[in-house]
């Protein structure tokens, strides 16, 4: 289990979810692109004693590269802001 956090705190610190390492809080998460054009991240979070976990699938992005980092990676960034994390 703790190779597993490790490998899925390095897709955010130096992988394809680098658009998530944000200063202020960590977390971990996966990317993905299929075949059938969508788009994802799935990524977790603590803030005080609560554990999040936010999936994100967009299906035929319009505009810009699809990446999964990028797009829902944007989205993920969102939510967090809401949630009011210093």
């Amino acid at each position: 289990m703790k190779q597993i956090r490790y490998l899925l705190r390095k897709v955010i610190t130096d992988g394809t979810g680098k658009n998530l390492d944000l200063e202020n809080l960590e977390i971990s998460g996966k990317t993905g692109k299929t075949d059938k054009n969508e788009i994802s991240c799935c990524a977790y979070f603590k803030i005080d004693e609560s554990v999040y976990t936010c999936l994100v699938i967009i299906s035929n992005p319009k505009e810009g590269y699809p990446s999964g980092g990028m797009m829902c990676g944007d989205v993920i960034k969102g939510i967090i802001n809401e949630l009011n994390v210093k």
